[in-house]
């Protein structure tokens, strides 16, 4: 500092500094030296600024970026960066290392019979379940979902095996969760470094076969990995299969969600949601098929379907209320072709829906994953007319860097932070320091998974310009969509 104000005669930098009554804050700090005419300094001017609030934010708003918003475990992005320094540390020290994917088997009847709010508080006693089981050494992260993955180094195979038992164990004992025993178990897939693979996405991919071949064996086992595996899951592959099916038949649908706003105190917008009743399967969840259907290719096809019907609705819709916007969830995949911008020109304007009442939502993650060739056709999309959304904001691992050159409309917080608004202060916290970001770059803001009156409130007080939740309205078919905004 000194050497900077002597021989330079200013100096800036953040420092921490103590308040007269000892408590340690942030400050961004100027020093300015005063010299006379003899070129000595005779003075100094210095300025200071409290940055500690900033600084919270950015921690804040960092720590989404390496751990899981719901359980506090890594979050998929930090387990990848530990396992490629584990395989980097045994080129020195031969370590071995297995890699436990773990699947809750049940799950889907726990969100589908009691909610995805109780199924969240499910997701949180098994993570504590899972990290009572492991010991130091090991790493345990969230993937997802009701997916979970573990880091465990060895020195023979038969305490992994040990382990498996274990955590397989401790959830035969039911969860008691607001008083209800739930009854849940695991499915684990097992991949030993070097043994299997010797690279993170090897391993990742034959832990989750492993784990597929487990659920297939009777769920509430596990499984290690053997070459002779194939490598799609019985489960996937007749998703696939049926989804080959799917892409030239009537079989998917679409649902609208209102979007409320909070300063108009009326319905802004809708969202458009892929449904899919399958003959065979059933009902089958978007976030089962869609990662199918992206890794399949048919995710493009299946995208331009939805935006075509989405723009047909609206333009029924309209007839009530022409006011009204439509978002359009779309793939990262989707972005990655080089039709999409053309084909999304040729619809909309075969609509002749004004592009203005058109938002394309995509997930934090999808953009993230492939910055460099997304930022371009996004700006082509918003020249267009189309708005940009964030959708997820919160759970993916966006550079603040990049994400004020993204040509965005809005953010959209996701609802895992809104669930229990009412009383976590670090959900209340997340959730303010996003809206700052958003005020900071004049952003629209959208909450989802609005339930309740508090958290309504709540958002209203904190400045969130829209919510979007079953408080005002579940998802409806067109028809039952018509009817509600009579």
């Amino acid at each position: 500092m000194w050497k900077g104000i002597v021989e330079d005669g200013f100096w800036q930098s953040e420092i921490w500094d103590r308040k007269k009554d000892g408590t340690l804050y942030a400050a961004f700090q100027s020093i300015v030296a005063v010299r006379d005419k003899e070129n000595k300094i005779v003075n100094y001017i210095a300025i200071s600024h409290d940055i500690t609030e900033m600084k919270n934010r950015e921690k804040t708003i960092q720590q989404l970026a390496f751990y899981d918003f719901l359980t506090k475990l890594p979050n998929r992005k930090l387990f990848e960066q530990e396992v490629e320094s584990f395989i980097k540390s045994s080129h020195y020290s031969n370590k071995t290392f297995a890699m436990l994917f773990l699947d809750l088997d049940n799950f889907k009847w726990v969100n589908d019979s009691l909610g995805h709010r109780f199924g969240d508080k499910v997701l949180v006693e098994v993570s504590k379940k899972i990290s009572s089981a492991i010991s130091q050494d090991c790493i345990a992260a969230r993937l997802g979902g009701d997916e979970f993955v573990i880091l465990a180094p060895y020195e023979k195979s038969l305490s992994i095996s040990q382990l498996a038992s274990k955590i397989i164990e401790d959830v035969r004992v039911p969860l008691v969760v607001e008083g209800k025993e739930i009854n849940v178990g695991w499915s684990i897939g097992i991949s030993l470094f070097p043994e299997n693979a010797t690279s993170y996405t090897l391993l990742m991919q034959n832990a989750d076969t492993a784990m597929y071949a487990a659920k297939a064996k009777g769920k509430n086992n596990f499984k290690f990995f053997a070459d002779e595996m194939n490598k799609s899951a019985k489960e996937r592959l007749l998703i696939d299969t049926r989804l080959r099916y799917a892409t030239s038949s009537a079989a998917f649908t679409l649902n609208y969600q209102p979007k409320y706003s909070c300063i108009e105190k009326q319905i802004k917008g809708l969202e458009a949601l892929i449904r899919w009743q399958d003959p065979v399967l059933g009902f089958v969840p978007p976030d089962k098929f869609i990662p199918i259907a992206e890794e399949s290719g048919y995710i493009y096809d299946i995208g331009l379907w939805v935006i075509k019907e989405a723009l047909r609705a609206l333009k029924v819709i309209h007839s009530i209320d022409a006011s009204l916007t439509m978002a359009i969830n779309v793939s990262g995949k989707q972005l990655e072709n080089s039709d999409f911008y053309e084909d999304v020109v040729a619809i909309v304007r075969e609509s002749a829906i004004a592009t203005e009442k058109i938002e394309f939502e995509i997930t934090e993650t999808a953009i993230m994953e492939n910055i460099q060739s997304v930022v371009p056709i996004l700006q082509k999309i918003k020249e267009f007319g189309i708005k940009i959304s964030i959708d997820d904001f919160g759970t993916g691992y966006s550079s603040m860097a990049y994400l004020k050159k993204l040509p965005l409309d809005s953010l959209k917080i996701d609802r895992a932070f809104i669930m229990d608004l009412e009383k976590d202060e670090e959900d209340r916290a997340i959730v303010q320091a996003i809206l700052a970001l958003s005020n900071a770059l004049n952003l629209t803001t959208i909450a989802e998974g609005v339930e309740k009156i508090e958290h309504k409130e709540i958002l209203e007080e904190m400045g969130c310009n829209i919510y979007q939740g079953y408080l005002y309205s579940k998802p409806l078919d067109l028809n039952a969509l018509l009817e509600f905004m009579s």
